[in-house]
C-alpha cells in the first residue's frame, strides 16, 4: 500500500494548489505540502509524481506544510483547501488507517520480541520456559501473517529476529544436552566399574547372598541417577543380567527359568512404560502450551462470540489436561511398583 499521494486542490480565490500528502504511520499523522500552481514546473510535477511518491529525495520549491491527525470521520485536508477529486482520498484514508493499525501491531510485537531477546541473552543455560514463550510468540505472529494483518517487510523482520533467538536457544540446548550426555557417560562408567567387581564375585561363586544384597543397593542408586535413555538401558540390562546369574549360581542352572521369563516380561513392561510416560508428558506439555495460547487470545478478544468460543476451548483443554495428569499419576505409581519389583 502506498503512503503518499499527490492531488490537486483549489483555494477560496479559485487558485489551484498541488497537495503532496504523506502518511506518518508512527504518529498517526498526515503531512501535507502545498505548492502553488505558478511555482510548479513540468519537471517538478513529473518528479513529485514519480520519484517523491516512490521514496526518493526531491528538491522542493517554495511550499507550505501542514500536519493533521489521520481520521476516518474528519477531513485530513488542510483548512482552506478543496480537493478536485474527494473520492480518491476517501479510499486512501481507509488504507492508511489499516497501515497505522498494522504498524502499531508490528511495534507491539517488536517490543515483546525485544523483551524476549533480553531474556535469552541473559541466559547462561537452556531454559524450557523461555523456549516455550518464544514458540508462543512466534505462533501469534504467524496467525497475524496468515490473516494478512502484518505487512511482508514487518513479518520478515520479526521472523529473522525470532529465528536468531531460536538459534541462540538451540545452541544453549545443544550445550545442555552435551553436558548431560557427559554426566550420563560418567555415571555409566561408575556403575560399570561397580558391576565388574560384582560380576567377578559371581564368577567366583562366593558369598552370593552378600553379592545379591550389593546388587540391590546398586539397583536402588540406579533409580536415582541421571542417564540418557541409551545409557540407562545399557546399565539396567547389565544389572538385570547380574541378578539372573546370581540366582542361577545360588539355585542351580534352570532353577530360575520361570523367574527369568517373568523378569524379561517385567523388563519389557518397564521399558514400554518409560516410552508411554514420555509420550504422555509431551502430550500434556502440548496441551498446556495450547491452553496458554488460548488464554492470551481470549484476553485480547473484542467480539463476545469469539470470546465465548475461546472460553469453551479453554474448558475442553483444561479437562483434557486434568484427565491426562490423572493417568500420568497412575503411570508413575506403576513405574515405582515395577522398579521396586
Amino acid at each position: 500500500m502506498k503512503t503518499k499521494t499527490v492531488i490537486w486542490s483549489t483555494q477560496a480565490d479559485d487558485k489551484r494548489v498541488l497537495l503532496a500528502m504523506e502518511l506518518l504511520a508512527d504518529s498517526n499523522t498526515v503531512r501535507t505540502l502545498a505548492f502553488k500552481e505558478e511555482s510548479i514546473t513540468d519537471d517538478f510535477l513529473d518528479q513529485i509524481k514519480n520519484d517523491w511518491m516512490s521514496g526518493k529525495e526531491v528538491e522542493l520549491p517554495e511550499h507550505q506544510s501542514f500536519d493533521k491527525p489521520l481520521s476516518l470521520t474528519d477531513s485530513i485536508v488542510p483548512d482552506g483547501y478543496t480537493l478536485e477529486k474527494e473520492d480518491a482520498l476517501n479510499v486512501l484514508k481507509t488504507e492508511w488507517q489499516f497501515i497505522v493499525l498494522s504498524s502499531k501491531l508490528h511495534n507491539t510485537y517488536s517490543s515483546e520480541l525485544a523483551d524476549l531477546k533480553e531474556k535469552v541473552e541473559k541466559l547462561s543455560k537452556y531454559d524450557s520456559g523461555t523456549w516455550e514463550n518464544l514458540k508462543g510468540f512466534w505462533s501469534k505472529v504467524q496467525e497475524q501473517v496468515r490473516e494478512k494483518n502484518l505487512f511482508r517487510d514487518h513479518s520478515n523482520s520479526l521472523r529473522d529476529a525470532t529465528n536468531d533467538l531460536f538459534n541462540q536457544m538451540k545452541e544453549l540446548r545443544s550445550k545442555m544436552d552435551k553436558e548431560f550426555n557427559l554426566l550420563s557417560a560418567e555415571n555409566k562408567a561408575k556403575f560399570y566399574g561397580e558391576l565388574e567387581s560384582v560380576e567377578a564375585k559371581i564368577t567366583e561363586g562366593l558369598r552370593l547372598q552378600m553379592v545379591f544384597d550389593e546388587l540391590k543397593k546398586i539397583q536402588k542408586r540406579f533409580r536415582d541417577t541421571k542417564f540418557n535413555r541409551e545409557d540407562k538401558s545399557k546399565v539396567w540390562e547389565r544389572i538385570d543380567k547380574a541378578f539372573k546369574e546370581v540366582k542361577e549360581k545360588r539355585f542351580g542352572p534352570g532353577s530360575s527359568g520361570g523367574q527369568s521369563d517373568a523378569s524379561d516380561r517385567l523388563e519389557k513392561r518397564y521399558k514400554g512404560l518409560l516410552g508411554a510416560l514420555d509420550k504422555m508428558e509431551n502430550s500434556i506439555k502440548r496441551d498446556e502450551n495450547d491452553l496458554a495460547f488460548q488464554e492470551r487470545k481470549v484476553a485480547s478478544t473484542d467480539g463476545q462470540l469469539e470470546a465465548q468460543i475461546r472460553m469453551a476451548k479453554i474448558k475442553m483443554i483444561e479437562e483434557r489436561i486434568r484427565s491426562k495428569k490423572e493417568k500420568l499419576g497412575e503411570m508413575n505409581k506403576t513405574k515405582a511398583e515395577l522398579e521396586q519389583r
